[in-house]
């Protein structure tokens, strides 16, 4: 008997022992890669206990926050996402523990961080102040951080592109680096906007496109690939993304200074972040990772990142709780980046019909449950703009009222035939955001006719501009205190673009008026 009592003393201590090991194993972990100074891309590696794959459930009832706390006081919470094996790009991936972050500092000196993970019904999309208990959290960890040792042109030098808090009206209708203290006025290509629509990405499913959708080969930009030293995904004896990689670099040798996508199509309904088109709660994770290649380069060469989230054909096609799994996932990965302007729609609410006060209304309540969720949870606080419809302007000043947190308007010219109207129609915005406590960042994005943009004739192969690019909108933007141009490519440029040298001429217009 004591014998055997001896025994089964021994059989529970061996059990709680294999017990404590097994909860020991099963705790989430951090690691960190990446050069620890200010404004660097510092990404956290969050492996989580057990292994997660690509289902709607993934991306809806669990979740991952990091905390960062300088010792000033200054806090930034940062969403993580789910990122399969960690090398989703490379192995196409789809399931796996790994979680990242992307935590790009402000300030030098000390920095403390800690990992939650939370596991519930819907919790990706709770506010802070709804979230559960953590089922799981780290111990804080420190980090120290250095000044950035990159050149004047580089922005981890130049500092975060951000919207203006203090200042004078004027200086606040223009975006500014938060070190070097430059103003910047933006200038490059609104189209094509079915960029990510490229024949090199792991694309799950593919739909039924519009007629004037093809997909991207890039392959006029292949030569512009630097073959020594440019990212790519595949293999080194199979190289993939040469040709929209190489895209980034030509605007870079042309002095661009950004570049313009839509990430869920309207028209190319072969954009979009999800494993399927109409799965919405379930994100491509390896298809995801290669745009992230894409957007890593272009932020390095230099380009401010203007995000369209959705267009006049689909701004309507998600419901609250899709809208808000999208745009945290967005700006999981995405936010990161030193320049970035997020556009909620292009064309938002279409013709608004009836156009009446009340409709009007209608569509702009929808418009601000998005733009507060996203002024919510992005840590770096980007540029907050938005797009209309031709003849639509008039939503602009229900945009304009306190309880809408945008930053910015992206214009579209107010006719859809016309671009004779520039100046009066930015000035009209920048005057009277300017009224208000938050003067707006104004930009020309797309200029009508929307047939050929401003070129002489609608076709691909035609690259002649009229000359009214550079005296009825390149100039009178500027002089009416807008922040930048964007060129539209018309109606087949939109879509079919894949040399980014027919737009050279605006290119250099745009060059010498702002460089």
């Amino acid at each position: 008997m004591s014998f055997n009592m001896k025994r089964l003393k021994y059989f529970y201590l061996l059990i709680s022992i294999l017990g404590f090991i097994s909860q020991a194993q099963a705790q989430l972990t951090v690691q960190e890669a990446g050069e620890k100074r200010k404004w660097h891309d510092i990404k956290l590696i969050i492996t989580l206990p057990n292994a997660l794959s690509e289902n709607a459930g993934t991306f809806t009832n669990h979740r991952v926050d990091v905390v960062c706390q300088h010792s000033s006081g200054t806090t930034l919470r940062i969403p993580a996402y789910f990122a399969a094996d960690g090398n989703a790009a490379n192995t196409q991936a789809k399931a796996g523990k790994t979680w990242l972050a992307h935590f790009r500092p402000n300030k030098t000196g000390n920095w403390t961080y800690r990992v939650f993970y939370y596991q519930a019904s819907n919790v990706a999309v709770k506010a802070v102040n709804e979230l559960p208990a953590p089922t799981q959290s780290t111990s804080p960890k420190t980090l120290s951080i250095a000044s950035s040792n990159k050149g004047n042109a580089d922005f981890r030098k130049k500092g975060r592109l951000q919207y203006q808090t203090t200042g004078t009206k004027q200086q606040r209708r223009y975006l500014q680096f938060a070190d070097s203290k430059e103003f910047f006025l933006k200038l490059g290509p609104d189209s094509p906007e079915n960029l990510l629509d490229y024949v090199e990405f792991d694309f799950d499913d593919q739909v039924n496109n519009c007629g004037l959708c093809s997909r991207h080969q890039w392959q006029p930009h292949v030569k512009d690939f630097d073959n020594s030293k440019d990212p790519f995904w595949g293999s080194n004896t199979n190289k993939k993304g040469k040709g929209i990689i190489g895209a980034m670099n030509y605007l870079r040798k042309q002095k661009m200074n950004s570049v313009s996508m839509s990430l869920f199509g309207g028209d190319d309904k072969n954009v979009f972040p999800w494993t399927k088109v109409n799965q919405k709660t379930i994100f491509d994770v390896s298809k995801l990772a290669q745009w992230q290649i894409v957007l890593n380069h272009a932020e390095q060469q230099g380009l401010m990142l203007h995000l369209k989230l959705a267009e006049a054909e689909n701004w309507s096609a998600l419901n609250s709780f899709q809208i808000k799994l999208y745009y945290r996932e967005m700006v999981a990965r995405f936010s990161h980046h030193l320049a970035l302007e997020w556009n909620v729609s292009e064309e938002y609410g279409g013709a608004v019909s009836p156009n009446t006060p009340a409709k009007r209304a209608e569509i702009a309540r929808t418009a601000g449950e998005r733009i507060r969720f996203l002024a919510a949870i992005d840590p770096y606080q980007n540029l907050r703009v938005i797009h209309t419809y031709p003849g639509r302007h008039d939503m602009y000043s229900e945009w304009l009222k306190p309880e809408y947190p945008f930053t910015g308007a992206s214009i579209q010219s107010n006719s859809r035939n016309n671009y004779i109207g520039a100046y009066p129609e930015l000035q009209e915005w920048v005057t009277k955001s300017t009224a208000t406590n938050t003067p707006w960042v104004v930009s020309s994005d797309e200029q009508n006719p929307g047939s050929t943009g401003m070129f002489t004739a609608k076709s691909i192969n035609v690259s002649t501009v009229l000359p009214e690019a550079r005296t009825r909108m390149l100039w009178p933007t500027l002089m009416a205190g807008g922040a930048g141009i964007m060129w539209y490519g018309g109606g087949e440029g939109d879509f079919k673009t894949e040399n980014y040298n027919r737009f050279n001429t605006m290119f250099t217009w745009t060059r010498y008026a702002i460089l």
